[in-house]
């Protein structure tokens, strides 16, 4: 059984590679297959709302349904059969503010904020979401309809089909690794292949087992001292980030203001001139518009803001290790953004 793993634009491929190969370590029935997002071009001519691809915020259940049936068409190439599952891993946000759902044999998985929950092992959720929606939909479960469901558990019994409607539940399955009894007797009266359910199971046990041991790993670490130079250098130990002038402002605005903050802080003059002052450090030749467009776009949250925070995530992470990165990430508590709030702000050191 093929499961094609696919994501709109702001998802950059390197993240759909990292879940796609977490969930193949495990051989069996489901094989997991990467795809390459479509080209911005071909989502112009798909809809207007698309015409600019990464400024999309908000999609309809079922135009996220739509929008995989274009993603199946346009990856024709790659034989995609209707028998295929198929899966969108998205920032874009749904009308329910779900983690995820699925229609059938597609399935889209919102990915915000699961470093938060997974000490910057996003992968893991996200895996962990993809095969719980193929369980759900091979049990035909309707996700609509929820108090007339069985298989599906208001009250949280540790099973893959809780309903949970908060994260940090969410990685609570995925540290149980269970599958019910009743979910499991449904599972074989429905007549599915006995090999499927035991590869489900054997993904999510590795799943978890691997999730555990890195926690454990984890937590003996120490981060690096930050320090920003006069000359606006960002360095941790003896190590320089490198990054673009504008992303190196709203990344030092991050560290300066460790408390953390809401997005509508960005609506004020005040942030948007000591945004401006760290962009001329960076970057002589400074153009204030570069500074209004990021702040706008922190401001509304939009796709633009969610990919320039990725940017930001990724070159740290590439820099330091996924580890040690995890310290210095931006991540989001509720409504508020900020560094991780275990880093001891005694190691960032600025100089000016």
């Amino acid at each position: 059984m093929k499961v094609f793993v696919a994501s709109t634009l702001e998802i950059q491929y390197s993240e759909v590679e990292k879940v796609t190969k977490l969930l193949n370590k495990i051989p069996g029935e489901l094989s997991f297959i990467p795809l390459m997002s479509l080209a911005p071009e071909v989502f112009k001519h798909y809809d207007k709302k698309f015409q600019n691809p990464v400024e999309v915020e908000s999609l309809s259940f079922q135009e996220f349904f739509n929008l995989i049936d274009f993603h199946r068409d346009m990856n024709a190439s790659s034989n995609i059969s209707p028998d295929d599952f198929f899966v969108i891993i998205t920032s874009i946000k749904n009308e329910k503010k779900w983690f995820s759902s699925f229609k059938k044999k597609d399935i889209f998985i919102n990915a915000l904020d699961w470093e938060k929950y997974t000490n910057n092992q996003p992968q893991f959720g996200i895996a962990h979401q993809i095969i719980e929606n193929i369980f759900s939909s091979l049990l035909d479960i309707d996700v609509f309809n929820v108090k007339d469901d069985s298989n599906i558990h208001e009250e949280p019994i540790g099973c893959i089909n809780d309903l949970c409607t908060n994260k940090r539940r969410i990685i609570l399955k995925i540290r149980t690794a269970y599958i019910c009894d009743t979910c499991l007797d449904s599972f074989l009266e429905k007549h599915n292949d006995k090999k499927v359910i035991l590869h489900i199971h054997n993904i999510i046990t590795n799943l978890r087992d691997n999730f555990i041991n890195y926690d454990k790993i984890k937590s003996d670490i120490n981060p690096y001292k930050v320090i920003v130079s006069k000359t606006g250098e960002i360095s941790f130990g003896d190590k320089i980030l490198k990054l673009n002038a504008l992303h190196k402002a709203l990344y030092l605005y991050y560290l300066k203001h460790t408390e953390g903050f809401e997005n509508n802080i960005f609506t004020k003059e005040e942030t948007r001139k000591e945004m401006y002052n760290y962009y001329f450090i960076f970057k002589n030749t400074a153009d204030k518009k570069g500074i209004d467009y990021i702040c706008d776009s922190h401001a509304s949250g939009s796709p633009y803001f969610i990919t320039v925070k990725s940017k930001i995530n990724t070159a740290l992470t590439n820099f330091l290790g996924s580890e040690m990165a995890d310290y210095f990430l931006i991540k989001k508590y509720g409504e508020i953004n900020k560094i991780d709030e275990r880093l001891d702000k005694n190691l960032i050191v600025i100089e000016f």
